[in-house]
């Protein structure tokens, strides 16, 4: 006789597995690895720091923290804000730090500072969580985008961008957990949707990541067909990121305009107004460039260029230029993933090419006539993970350390018109390997 055979009971789709809050995803996903947690504690207070060195110069406002830092005052007073046509989450944020140190440089920047070391953090989980929890690989590229260049001086600047970064590679983070078949859970598109939401109510680009994430979770749950799947999406992909980009207007409510501002306005015409306002953006600017050039790192920005002294002979600028190492050899990185992609269909290939080219190329579409080069800023940070693609595949650990020490190299020659440390004037040009640059 043959035992009987007892049918095992059917496991539970991925999709059905519901686990409690958000607070607990969070502390079981440090417990699993309490080691990445501390190396984020560490590179947080590492970034601060380094990034708050020098930080009182320039030491009048420069580039775009004319339009932002009004803007902040002005929510500080409460009064009618004539910075309209963007979201309010960023400029109310660059508020706190004028209330922690005043109407000073400190004060301006120094949120912005604090959105570049929570960058750098969130740059560390995303590679740890798309090379497969591999340590090596997120520092590997932590080391990578501190010296790229872009964050740095975006992480001294009283901009959008350094806010809506902060939250967008958090974001990323989560959805890269979102659709990883082995997790699977609908709490990372929900964690993943407040930052997206947080992300738009700093900088309307957010929008793009928003749609290009929102496109592979669609994707995803038609070919999974599954009902709970399309639900997640509702709850979390839909209505999170708005209520949460909503909710961050709720303070117009309590500016002193006659008539007072109403909830209404708030979701509906003043959205519209938002709009109508950005498409207005016509005027030529001598930066004004094209996203090819871009790519290409043709035409950077001289955020600052103060002459300081009796003689007006030194000068301290402060140069929005991506690592040369790190932008054209990211596209040599890109390239050669591109036809490793074709090879072997990847996943982590597919997503940096997905974000990189998107977040590249969506301004083909874009409605602006005006554009900059730090507009650039997310495509190159995914430059990092395309550098580290390739790094964290070789066995021997010298050629990464080689390779970021380079990039480090290739920092510290430009530090001095970053950071903007007192140069003879004249001499400027030293730095300017093409004549684009100046």
């Amino acid at each position: 006789m043959h035992p009987r055979k007892v049918a095992p009971k059917p496991a539970l789709k991925p999709a059905d597995r519901r686990p409690s809050s958000v607070h607990t995803l969070i502390k079981s996903d440090f417990a699993e690895s309490r080691v990445a947690f501390w190396d984020s504690v560490t590179l947080f207070v590492f970034s601060l720091i380094f990034f708050l060195l020098n930080i009182s110069f320039p030491k009048t406002k420069n580039f775009d923290e004319f339009h932002y830092i009004p803007s902040a005052l002005q929510w500080i007073a409460g009064s009618e804000n004539q910075n309209w046509e963007h979201p309010p989450l960023a400029k109310i944020l660059i508020s706190l730090g004028i209330r922690l140190f005043g109407d000073v440089p400190l004060g301006w920047r120094f949120m912005s500072v604090v959105f570049g070391a929570i960058t750098v953090v969130g740059m560390y989980r995303l590679a740890y969580e798309l090379f497969g929890k591999n340590r090596r690989a997120a520092w590997i590229c932590t080391g990578i985008t501190v010296f790229n260049q872009l964050l740095y001086v975006q992480a001294r600047i009283a901009m959008l961008d350094t806010f809506m970064m902060g939250f967008l590679v958090w974001s990323l983070w989560g959805f890269v957990r979102a659709i990883d078949p082995d997790v699977f859970d609908p709490r990372w598109i929900r964690l993943s949707g407040v930052f997206m939401g947080l992300a738009i109510a700093c900088k309307w680009f957010a929008l793009v990541p928003y749609l290009m994430c929102g496109a592979l979770l669609i994707a995803q749950a038609v070919h999974l067909k599954s009902k709970n799947r399309v639900v997640d999406l509702v709850l979390y992909w839909a209505f999170v990121p708005a209520l949460f980009y909503f909710a961050t207007f709720m303070p117009y409510l309590w500016v002193n305009r006659n008539p007072p501002y109403t909830v209404l306005e708030l979701l509906t015409s003043h959205q519209a107004r938002m709009l109508d306002g950005q498409k207005r953006v016509v005027t030529a600017h001598p930066y004004m460039s094209q996203f090819w050039d871009w790519i290409w790192l043709k035409r950077p920005i001289w955020y600052a260029f103060d002459k300081e002294g009796v003689d007006q002979k030194t000068v301290r600028g402060v140069l929005l230029l991506g690592n040369p190492l790190i932008m054209w050899g990211g596209l040599v990185a890109i390239t050669a993933m591109v036809v490793r992609f074709l090879k072997t269909r990847g996943r982590t290939a597919f997503l940096i090419l997905y974000f990189y080219f998107g977040f590249a190329l969506c301004w083909i579409v874009i409605p602006r006539k005006v554009a900059f080069y730090y507009y650039y800023y997310p495509a190159g940070m995914m430059l990092s993970l395309a550098w580290t693609y390739w790094l964290q595949k070789t066995k021997k650990n010298g050629i990464p350390i080689v390779a970021v020490a380079a990039t480090f190299g290739v920092f510290f020659y430009f530090f001095p018109i970053l950071s903007a440390m007192p140069i003879k004037g004249e001499t400027f040009v030293d730095w300017m390997w093409l004549q684009s640059w100046i």
